[in-house]
């Protein structure tokens, strides 16, 4: 198989399209994680 056509670019703009999906995933589950964590101290001062 013949690569030398198929740029170099491709696979990189695709790995960092998926590390940017993971650490928004990563980073409003943590949001997500500490809202209910609050929520809950919230309910136990009532």
């Amino acid at each position: 198989m013949n690569y030398s056509g198929t740029p170099i670019l491709i696979p990189f703009l695709a790995t960092g399209y998926l590390l940017t999906i993971y650490l928004l995933l990563s980073l409003a589950q943590r949001q997500v994680k500490k809202a209910e964590d609050s929520h809950r101290g919230q309910k136990a001062e009532i």
